[in-house]
């Protein structure tokens, strides 16, 4: 083994072992890959100096997402993992409209507080760079090393061997400087821990199988097996490294163990895999500081871990003809403006939300314009809200999906934990095509809003709480308690004074007859079918 070395800056260990005071005080960034002028053999990593994007630190252009305006922020319970802001699942913390309340969980995991007024305040206040200079004076070597390797001009194809690894910080397939691997039918398995979190995620230190810096690996058939914390089954790290999986079975087991990830541009393309995780931070299909593309047809995903879900997003990912279950976390998150495309598949989650859609401004993240795709399948969810959106703007694109939700709370955009108290609420538009939606829109406070589009022969059965609405011709909402319109645009409803496609089921509707929205309703009352009415608020 020669391990390829990577010199990093600004590592932050907030993960394992910060205080809570301290968590509110480091600026988080990732690191600074520089070139081994001393590597002395072919299985030598010499990656390119200079930061990931340009940008000091490694931290993507502008800082972590954009300074956070508000200064507040502090890091998200954990990137990559699925961050619900509490234990999840347990419905006593969250309010009634779906939004979490009570301390989040990170005292227990030494994460500090993640409250809304973004933790604890200390020298250099809130969300400020640490004293130290813009790395917080950090530094850190990171070696990132396997046992079968292939760096620059090497091609290498093997079939049905095994290959192990037991030595911490040590992948078992390493592909690098553009080399390549080839396996087909075989064993891997690592043991060993890794000595950071954070290398894990942002660089895949400790992946069972990783490709590095232009490193390509393909794989058809057999398995990947992790016992060892922070050990991803698979990783892609930087632009130009891919993996292609095909008919592979991945299990990690410990904490920080992805089932498969990529940062900071990496590709990933997999037909028919099928991962299990079971560690904390352990989620199935993930991607972490830099982002990258994922791209995945078929197979079975599970999650057992507490913050994994099967799906998190700070990239690009589409999910398609798979089963997902999430049995210690969401179905999916996304931070920042990044997107989750599914199709045809099958999400069940038993933990917190459906889907979350956030921007904690940790710096794993850039923007504020989520995106959720889902057409076909189903998407079924135990406990909160199928859609959850906080301080960020969140789109969600919805067509012929079988949504079930035991809460009974569809959509509910409001303040969490992240970004500025009074002003992180939540902005969502949720686009339904040819869609059945079960359940309330509840919009909060923080400057949240709910923009519903329903089209081509969709339906609401539900409560609108401080939403707008915007109904099509083919399309109707039924009424299942009263409610509060922000908006309406319905004119093709409206005949002789009725409005022919809300039924109203005998409950009163308010809208805000000062809103210009709702101007063409002239601040008149009106019946709905069914029984119940639409007046102006008084």
């Amino acid at each position: 083994m020669n391990p390829a070395i990577i010199t990093a800056h600004c590592l932050h260990n907030w993960r394992s072992s910060v205080s809570a005071t301290a968590l509110a005080l480091l600026a988080l960034s990732t690191a600074v890959l520089a070139q081994n002028n001393n590597a002395q053999n072919d299985n030598s990593a010499t990656p390119q100096a200079g930061a990931p994007n340009g940008s000091p630190c490694g931290m993507p252009p502008g800082g972590p997402g954009g300074p956070p305006p508000d200064g507040t922020g502090g890091p998200p319970p954990d990137n990559a993992g699925g961050p619900p802001p509490e234990a999840p699942g347990d419905s006593q913390n969250q309010n009634a409209n779906g939004a979490p309340q009570g301390p989040p969980p990170g005292a227990s995991d030494q994460q500090g507080s993640q409250s809304g007024s973004g933790g604890q305040a200390g020298p250099g206040g809130p969300g400020e760079p640490p004293p130290g200079g813009p790395c917080g004076g950090q530094q850190a070597s990171i070696k990132l090393s396997g046992v079968f390797t292939a760096s620059k001009g090497e091609s290498k194809s093997e079939s049905g061997k095994s290959y192990a690894s037991g030595q911490k910080d040590t992948s078992a397939v390493y592909a690098f400087d553009g080399g390549s691997i080839a396996l087909d039918r075989p064993t891997i398995t690592t043991s060993g821990n890794s000595s950071s979190q954070d290398s894990s995620s942002f660089f895949g230190l400790n992946a069972g199988v990783l490709a590095a810096n232009g490193g390509k690996i393909a794989i058809h058939g057999g398995s990947i097996s992790t016992t060892g914390t922070g050990a991803n089954g698979a990783f892609a790290s930087g632009n130009g490294s891919e993996v292609e999986l095909t008919d592979v079975t991945i299990k990690a087991t410990a904490g920080g163990g992805h089932g498969l990830m990529t940062a900071g541009g990496g590709k990933m393309k997999l037909t028919n895999v099928n991962i299990d995780t079971a560690g904390q931070s352990g989620a199935a299909i993930a991607t972490d500081r830099g982002g990258g593309v994922i791209v995945a047809e078929g197979g079975t995903i599970k999650t057992s871990g507490f913050r994994s879900p099967s799906i998190y997003s700070t990239g690009e990912i589409t999910v398609s003809h798979a089963t997902m279950l999430s049995t210690g976390a969401e179905c999916a998150v996304i931070e920042g403006s990044n997107t989750i495309t599914v199709i045809e598949s099958a999400m069940t989650c038993e933990k917190s939300w459906g889907a979350m859609l956030y921007q904690s401004f940790s710096g794993d993240a850039q923007g504020q314009e989520s995106h959720f795709t889902m057409h076909g399948g189903s998407l079924s969810v135990k406990t909160g809200p199928v859609f959850f959106v906080n301080n960020t703007h969140g789109t969600i694109n919805l067509s012929g999906v079988k949504l079930t939700s035991a809460s009974g709370v569809l959509l509910s955009a409001t303040t969490a934990q992240w970004g500025r108290q009074g002003a992180n609420g939540g902005k969502a538009i949720l686009i339904a095509d040819q869609q059945e939606l079960p359940g309330d829109l509840i919009a909060g406070g923080g400057g949240s809003s709910i923009d519903a589009t329903l089209k081509n022969h969709s339906s609401l059965n539900g409560a609108v709480q401080g939403a707008s609405l915007t109904l099509d011709a083919t399309s109707q909402w039924n009424v299942s308690s009263d409610s509060k319109l922000a908006g309406l645009a319905d004119p093709a409803g409206v005949a002789s004074g009725n409005i022919t496609n809300i039924v109203g089921n005998g409950h009163t509707v308010t809208y805000k007859a000062g809103d210009a929205r709702n101007a063409w309703l002239g601040g008149k009352s009106y019946q709905l079918t069914g029984g119940g009415k639409l007046i102006p608020e008084n």
